[in-house]
């Protein structure tokens, strides 16, 4: 196929993938601010290096964050007057960039790696997409999928992250396959690169595994393989960098607490104990029961590989089957060793497992890739497929679940009554304001926590939006929804 045509079902490609996730997070299922973490980390500001704080090196999501809500309040609020839907609109946006990238990063790996035409690369593309919604699909509603949180503030610290660490360990991929060396790259590009990867070491301990696994991985079967020099002294300063930030957050505030933050009382051995019970039954009772089939399936093919074309499976040709299978078990591993010491029930949260789901779909789209590389006319059954796994990650109910829990009304009620509160103290020249809030079984009052009134008013003060400060309390009561 020409290159103009290639670059057509390229672009076509990112335009659906971006569509798609804006129109999710806005309209299907709005990410709306509402919780104490999201008013606190849309105006905490911090320096762009690691330093001793609550989370020393979580830089990323904490730079990503306030900048967003600063053009969500100072660009966007002004012509539309709604301080939600501007939060919204500007956390879809990124969102969907991040996740073009992540899924054209994925799309160039298949297609050059197996050499296979774009408009094969391109349903597979879409399967790929898919299966992040289908692998946790087990319930008729409310179900969780690989870009769901449970408040805005995870989609900058954990889903973000996961996508970036995901997009640079496929372009490394693809460098390693085809010796693109270090050298050849232009210094303004190369300098983009360094950025990037500075932001995915220094974002959050839980989504740079993901990158670490492969790292490490390739680290070592380059270092046996006696190869890739230049690519070993990459890796190595990586891991070296990993492990600087990864001890550097060890002295933060928040690990100092975490054993009375996770609230799990017990001994070493009871934390190991409890992290193992929750790995299986992630294991065990997330996974749908058609991605287990296709699961299993590609494994039989793989195996099948393995005993026909066993030099394929341990030559160079064959990392692109071994790698994730083996980053699958490295992430696995890291996931719950992180665990054990920050929250033993971490490892049933989807956005924790990530980094062992995206390797697993990853080897799942690997094994595919070779079949229709091996066996083009079975491209055709690429449509169906597609096809299937979307009507059997739909249910007939709200299939997943929606940020904070909570319909989106509810969310877009509680925030218009607190604008129009202050926006009225403001008028009148009022210092203190009362809001009645639900009253929940959370901690403070989650989501409509106690504390948060400080945080909104220091929100609104920040962009101007309140000129004069205000007291405002939030009292929970009954029968208020």
């Amino acid at each position: 196929m020409g290159t103009k045509n290639q670059h057509h079902y390229q672009i076509g490609l990112g335009i659906v993938t971006f569509s798609f996730f804006f129109i999710f997070y806005t309209l299907i299922h709005p990410l709306y601010i509402l919780d104490l973490d999201d008013w606190t980390y849309m105006v905490q500001d911090r320096h762009f290096y690691p330093y001793i704080t609550w989370n020393p090196s979580r830089i990323f999501p904490e730079i990503l964050m306030p900048f967003c809500g600063i053009i969500a309040f100072k660009i966007i609020y002004p012509f539309i007057g709604d301080l939600t839907m501007s939060m919204c609109y500007v956390t879809s946006f990124v969102i969907s960039i991040f996740a073009s990238i992540y899924i054209l990063s994925f799309e160039r790996l298949i297609r050059i790696r197996f050499n296979i035409e774009v408009s094969t690369t391109f349903f597979l593309s879409l399967i790929f997409l898919s299966l992040h919604f289908l692998i946790y699909r087990i319930k008729e509603a409310n179900n969780d999928y690989m870009f769901g949180e449970a408040d805005v503030t995870c989609y900058y610290y954990y889903i973000i992250p996961l996508m970036l660490c995901a997009s640079i360990v496929m372009i490394y991929m693809v460098m390693e396959y085809t010796g693109q060396a270090w050298s050849n790259r232009s210094p303004i590009v190369l300098g983009i690169e360094i950025v990037f990867l500075y932001f995915s070491i220094f974002s959050n301990l839980y989504p740079n595994i993901l990158l670490i696994s492969y790292v490490f991985i390739a680290l070592l079967t380059n270092f046996i393989r006696k190869r890739n020099r230049d690519y070993q002294i990459v890796y190595a300063i990586i891991l070296t960098i990993w492990v600087f930030s990864a001890l550097l957050e060890t002295m933060g505030g928040r690990a100092s607490n975490a054993d009375s933050m996770s609230g799990f009382q017990g001994s070493m051995y009871d934390r190991v104990l409890q992290t193992i019970m929750s790995v299986n039954i992630f294991l065990c009772t997330m996974p749908n029961s058609l991605f287990v089939t296709l699961l299993v399936i590609f494994v039989i093919i793989s195996v099948y590989v393995m005993k026909r074309k066993y030099s394929l499976f341990l030559s160079c040709n064959g990392d692109i089957f071994r790698t994730p299978l083996l980053c699958t078990i490295i992430s696995l591993i890291l996931v719950s060793v992180l665990s054990v010491k920050v929250n033993p029930s971490y490892v049933l949260r989807t956005d924790i497992m990530f980094p062992v789901a995206f390797y697993l779909i990853l080897m799942m789209m690997c094994v595919l890739g070779y079949i229709v590389k091996s066996f083009p006319k079975l491209s055709m059954i690429l449509p169906m497929l597609l096809i299937l796994i979307c009507v059997e990650s739909n249910s007939s109910c709200n299939t997943f679940r929606e940020c904070h829990d909570l319909n989106p009304e509810t969310i877009i009620m509680f925030n218009k009554k607190i604008q129009t509160a202050i926006q009225e103290a403001e008028t009148r020249n009022i210092d203190t304001v009362i809001v009645k809030v639900p009253r929940t079984d959370g901690t403070d009052n989650w989501p409509y926590s106690t504390l948060m009134g400080n945080k909104i008013i220091r929100t609104y003060e920040k962009y101007n939006v309140s000129t004069h400060h205000i007291e405002l309390i939030l009292q929970p009561e009954d029968n208020i929804k």
